[in-house]
């Protein structure tokens, strides 16, 4: 049995020229900075679809959260210089998330494709659980094979771990769990492609009915809601009728459904939601771009060893392009724009109340004061209008003549009884 270090990590060599490291670290933070953007903008598109409460089928659920760990697996090490040494345990784990992720991304875009090309068909019949399932079990599953792979690999030879080059993140010497991730890779996202073109011949043979489609659920839609107003606008007038409108009121959705099952013939629960299936198919459509380019970098890394930073920098965009092509969705731009609203709204309210609130703060006190500076005056004139009870007989009994009282009026109002 092989002696194998388990404190010491394998690192090659970076060159200590100032040109080639400055180079190396403006590749480093652009790889991060892609990464990072990936991960917090699927993060907030996940998080807005379950606080906004849209409806989104589990595999584009399954779509973002596949991409979230890709992006968190390349991150572990950001913040760390570039001739950082990580630990073992942290540059193991990275190693094999590294092999593991490709395969988790690939297996949920297929899924959601598979989604999309089962949606695009016009049937009747419902797509049933053990389908959405396996939609959504299948990419761990696959993940969770090549992580198998990689883990055993590199607990068999510890001293295969490394850090890359170019510090982007931890990897193995042996060639092995990178061909494997690769050839997996390439394989699943060929399916992909053909599946996507297949579903853009279903879009291109069904799209007058899907626009139709779309145009009914509309339609009933902006009957249904008249009806209901109009059902609320009896029963406040108390007419005989208005128990049958309120009833028939409280359950548009049934009719919305029974409506549009009857006049086009298509599956009820997916008619409401045409318009948002057309947009996802078409965005899955653009994104098939970038399946093109993961299949060629896939055969690429498959049948050579080597490669250079610039690969990994592609690599990087596509959580980029998820972000701006699904993110730009409709129902989450109008998410979006309300949340922004209502912020605004808040700001400027409380600013409003605060500043009202200082300014009636201000008139109370101004008013207040000039109270306090009034009453003050009133309390001194009446101090000096007041007698002293030990005024002279000759002041208490009056003056006898004009000239005394003004005299003695003037003592007292300035207070001065000695002088009179």
């Amino acid at each position: 049995m092989p002696t194998t270090s388990t404190n010491t990590l394998v690192f090659p060599r970076i060159s200590h020229d100032s040109s080639n490291e400055s180079q190396t670290k403006v590749i480093l933070n652009v790889f991060l900075a892609f990464q990072l953007f990936g991960l917090v903008g699927l993060s907030v598109i996940l998080f807005t679809a379950a606080v906004t409460r849209s409806w989104k089928h589990p595999s584009w659920i399954n779509f973002c959260v596949a991409w979230i760990l890709s992006c968190t697996s390349y991150l572990l090490l950001i913040g760390r210089p570039l001739h950082y040494v990580p630990p073992q345990q942290l540059c193991l784990a990275q190693a094999v998330l590294v092999y593991t992720v490709p395969t988790l991304t690939a297996s949920a875009t297929l899924s959601l494709v598979l989604h999309i090309f089962r949606m695009v068909q016009i049937r009747g019949e419902r797509e049933g659980k053990f389908l959405t399932v396996s939609l959504v079990v299948f990419p761990y599953l696959a993940a969770a094979g090549m992580m198998t792979i990689s883990l055993v690999i590199a607990l068999n030879d510890p001293e295969t771990v490394r850090r890359t080059p170019t510090g982007l993140y931890c990897n193995m010497a042996n060639e092995i769990p990178g061909k494997v991730s690769a050839g997996v890779v390439t394989i699943v996202m060929l399916i992909c492609i053909f599946v996507e073109a297949m579903t853009g011949l279903k879009v291109k043979k069904n799209w007058t009915l899907l626009k139709s489609s779309a145009s009914l659920a509309r339609s009933t839609s902006t009957t249904t809601t008249t009806t209901t107003a109009t059902s609320g606008t009896r029963s406040r007038n108390g007419s005989s009728s208005s128990a049958s409108a309120v009833t028939h009121s409280t359950r548009p959705s049934n009719h919305i459904r029974t409506a549009t099952t009857t006049a086009s013939g298509t599956q009820e629960e997916t008619n409401p939601r045409t318009d948002s299936l057309i947009v996802l198919t078409i965005k899955v459509l653009v994104f098939s771009v970038f399946s093109v380019f993961a299949v060629i970098l896939g055969i690429f890394f498959t049948f050579t060893p080597h490669h250079g930073p610039a690969l990994n920098i592609v690599l990087s965009l596509i959580p980029v392009a998820a972000v701006l092509v699904f993110g730009t969705q409709r129902d989450l731009l109008h998410a979006w724009a309300s949340g922004f609203r209502r912020l605004r709204d808040l700001l400027i309210s409380s600013f409003g109340c605060f500043t009202k609130g200082s300014s009636v703060l201000h008139r109370r006190r101004m008013r207040g004061s000039w109270k306090g500076r009034r009453n003050h005056a009133s309390t001194e004139s009446q101090e000096k209008m007041v007698v002293p009870q030990d005024a002279p007989a000759n002041v208490s009994e009056g003056p006898s003549s004009p000239t005394q009282v003004g005299s003695s009026s003037s003592c007292v109002s300035k207070g001065v009884l000695e002088d009179c």
